[in-house]
Order: C-alpha cells, then sequence, then structure tokens
C-alpha cells in the first residue's frame, strides 16, 4: 500500500513539474507575443484538464489492481496447507 502511495505521489509531482513548466512557457510566449494571449490559455487548459483528468483514471485503476493483487496473495497464504489443525481435547 505504502509503494502504491508512493507512485501516485510520483504521479502527482511529475503533473505540478509539467504544469510549472507549461505555465513559463505560457508567460514566455504571451511575453513575446507570438500567439494571441486567448486561444493559447484556452488550448493549454484544455489540455491540462485532459491530462490530469486521465492521470487520475490511471492512479485510480493502479490502485485496484495493486489491492487486488494482495487480496490474491492474501487468499493464497490462507490455504488449506497453511492453517494449524484445531487441537482436539485430551
Amino acid at each position: 500500500m505504502l509503494q502504491t502511495i508512493r507512485e501516485a505521489l510520483k504521479e502527482l509531482f511529475q503533473i505540478f513539474l509539467l504544469w510549472e513548466v507549461m505555465t513559463i512557457t505560457i508567460r514566455f510566449v504571451l511575453f513575446r507575443n507570438i500567439v494571441g494571449k486567448h486561444t493559447l490559455e484556452k488550448a493549454i487548459y484544455r489540455g491540462m484538464k485532459r491530462l490530469l483528468r486521465y492521470s487520475i483514471k490511471g492512479s485510480k485503476k493502479l490502485v485496484l489492481e495493486l489491492q487486488q493483487k494482495r487480496q490474491e496473495q492474501l487468499n493464497k497464504e490462507a490455504t488449506h496447507d497453511n492453517v494449524i489443525p484445531f487441537r482436539k481435547r485430551a
């Protein structure tokens, strides 16, 4: 579970890094007046929203898969071979 949290945090960190790079790029482009402000902001906003949506879905799917694997592992460990037999009374 801790590893899952770490992976999700890494993914979020990458998204925020990408967001910072994009905002710096936007500021530079706007400063240089290469593209119209409104068009660029709209395109970037749509792209970042889509990226965030996909990454959140991916994180949820990853967490569910890891939980399922853990549950399967626990089920395997709890098979009949590993069960301690009940002691009979004397």
